[in-house]
């Protein structure tokens, strides 16, 4: 299973030093921020208190739960292209095996089968964590693979963080229990900055995506279209924030337009001729997409602090990670290196 993959690390292994930490930040726990971000906006949308009550930690840590396990697999299949964007070390990099991914994600599936299970779980919440379940599996197990088929790898992303994410948030909320169509409606200004958002983050991933041959949107489109793209949905999202009065992301979509417009980074010219972005152009849409992150937490704050204070803890927690496996700076990706050295395990950023 673990067939192309390079070995570890002398020293590295899965069950060394600071081992738990590996399988920790195998998950990508900084794809955690925006679901967090996304279950607290339903909240608050729904009526939600400032601080949310206890009484929400099953459905979210259920939802974390399968967002890990389908990061697992998603790290496992990508494994080579990962190495060339410089992210997910700790699998690309061959320190975690696939049995240690395996024993892992079963793990991660059986806690969110219990909190799931959990009675405070409205029905209606568990409905859409099973829906999160599904589009993982289709996300990333052949042969659906949306991962790798244009357009339906955006539309796993809008409906995983964008729809159930925020519908989960609403269930968690005084107004669980109210008509489908109405929470879809509130969910819409978020579900189109999510897919702003990961076509940012595709661009940023496209040397690696492309070297590879795994065809996404952003791959598919090309960069000049893909950045309209982008452009349009950050139009999109304020137009639908203002029309359901929502002024977050109504806001953040202001921003979203102005980043896209005024600072989408350029491929340096020797590259932009292959058609392949060179580490500048990779680090300067990495940190857009990570910007606009940022830059929705603060916006929830006056709602909710709970994203922010994720956010700054698995932040802190991923750099200091980083720098302690020989890193520099994640969540940033060094520019210092093409694509060709980071192809080495000692060049991996995680």
């Amino acid at each position: 299973m673990n067939a192309g993959a390079p070995a570890a690390p002398s020293g590295a292994g899965g069950h060394g030093r600071g081992a738990w930490l590996d399988h920790l930040f195998a998950l990508r726990p900084l794809l955690w921020i925006p679901a967090i971000a996304l279950f607290e906006a339903g909240r608050a949308a729904g009526g939600g208190a400032w601080w949310p009550s206890p009484r929400v930690v099953p459905a979210l840590v259920s939802l974390l739960a399968i967002l890990g396990a389908v990061q697992l697999a998603n790290g496992w299949n990508d494994r080579a292209g990962d190495r060339i964007n410089r992210k997910g070390r700790e699998v690309a990099s061959g320190v975690l095996r696939g049995r240690d991914l395996a024993v892992l994600g079963a793990a991660l599936l059986i806690l969110a089968f219990v909190a799931a299970t959990c009675p405070i779980v409205s029905p209606a919440a568990r409905v859409a964590l099973v829906g999160a379940l599904g589009l993982g599996a289709a996300y990333v197990t052949p042969p659906l693979e949306w991962k790798r088929r244009p357009g339906l790898d955006l539309l796993a992303q809008v409906s995983g963080y964008g729809v159930v994410a925020f519908l989960l948030g609403i269930e968690s909320s005084p107004s669980a229990g109210q008509a489908l169509s109405a929470s879809l409606a509130r969910s819409l200004p978020y579900a189109l900055g999510i897919a702003a958002v990961g076509v940012v983050t595709m661009l940023a991933d496209r040397t690696g995506d492309e070297a590879v041959g795994q065809r996404t949107t952003v791959v598919a489109l090309g960069p000049r279209r893909s950045v309209n793209l982008a452009l349009g949905l950050a139009v999109a999202t304020s137009a639908a924030g203002l029309a359901v009065g929502a002024w977050a992301p109504g806001l953040w979509g202001l921003l979203a337009i102005a980043a896209a417009a005024l600072f989408a980074p350029a491929a340096p010219p020797s590259r932009a001729k292959r058609g392949i972005g060179g580490g500048e152009e990779r680090e300067g849409w990495n940190r857009m997409a990570i910007a606009l992150q940022i830059a929705f937490v603060l916006l929830l704050l006056p709602r909710t602090p709970v994203p922010l204070l994720g956010a700054c803890v698995i932040g802190a927690a991923a750099a200091a990670h980083d720098r302690s496996r020989g890193g520099q700076g994640y969540p940033i990706r060094s520019s210092s290196l093409d694509g060709g050295e980071a192809e080495r395990p000692g060049a991996e950023r995680g």
